[in-house]
C-alpha cells in the first residue's frame, strides 16, 4: 500500500509566525498555488481516497487537489488528523516563546488549556492505523494534515522518540511511504520519500 503524506499549503500564519494549533486558518493565494502544483504532481497516481484533516487548511488543500487531478475518488475529513491543540497559545507569535525548551513549551500548553503530547501522539498514530486497515496492499491514498501530525507518524514508523523535534515538514510538501499487511497481521514500513518540495520551485 502505497501512502502520500502532505503538509497543508502556506497560511498567513505560517507565514507571519503564528501558532495555529486547532486554529481554523485558512490558505493564503501561495498556500492554493502548492495545492495545484501538488496535484499536479500526482496526477499520475492511482490515489482511490483522500484523507485529511478538518481543519480548513487542511480541507481545502485536499480538495484542490481531489478536484484538479482525483475528482472520482472520495475525502474524507477526520478530527483525529488536527495538529497539537495548544490553548490560549493559539493566535499568538511565535516569537513570544522562540529561547523556551520544548518542556517548557509543553508545560505552558497544558497550563493553558492545550492537548497533551501522549494525547495528541495516540490519537494521530490510531487515525493513521485506521485508515490503512480501510485498505489492502495494492491500493494508494493521500493524507493531507499537518506538521506536527505527520511527524508523529514518521517518529512511530521510524521507531525514533527523539526525532519529533529534528524534522523538518514544509508546508506543500510530500512524504512517500509503502505500508505492506503480513499475513500474521503485523505492519510493515518503508519510508521512500521524505518532504519533497520539488514541485514547488519556481
Amino acid at each position: 500500500m502505497k501512502i502520500f503524506l502532505v503538509r497543508h499549503g502556506e497560511t498567513n500564519e505560517n507565514k507571519y509566525g503564528i501558532m495555529q494549533g486547532h486554529l481554523d486558518s485558512t490558505l493564503n493565494e501561495w498556500g492554493m498555488l502548492q495545492a495545484e502544483r501538488i496535484a499536479e504532481k500526482l496526477k499520475e497516481e492511482n490515489i482511490c481516497a483522500i484523507y485529511c484533516s478538518d481543519l480548513q487548511r487542511a480541507y481545502h488543500t485536499a480538495e484542490i487537489i481531489r478536484k484538479k487531478a482525483f475528482p472520482q475518488s472520495p475525502c474524507y475529513k477526520l478530527h483525529d488528523l488536527r495538529e497539537l491543540s495548544i490553548g490560549e497559545l493559539e493566535g499568538k507569535k511565535w516569537e513570544k516563546i522562540k529561547d523556551i525548551s520544548r518542556e517548557e513549551f509543553l508545560k505552558i500548553i497544558q497550563n493553558n488549556g492545550g492537548e497533551s503530547i501522549e494525547h495528541f501522539k495516540t490519537r494521530v498514530w490510531n487515525s493513521f492505523i485506521d485508515i490503512i486497515k480501510k485498505h489492502n496492499n495494492g491500493e494508494t491514498v493521500l493524507i493531507v494534515t499537518h506538521g506536527g501530525s505527520i511527524k508523529v507518524i514518521l517518529q512511530n514508523i521510524l521507531k525514533a522518540e527523539n526525532l519529533f523535534d529534528k524534522l523538518v515538514v514544509s508546508n506543500g510538501s510530500i512524504t512517500r511511504i509503502i505500508a505492506k499487511k503480513l499475513s500474521n497481521g503485523e505492519l510493515r514500513f518503508q519510508l521512500e520519500q521524505l518532504n519533497d518540495t520539488s514541485h514547488l520551485e519556481i
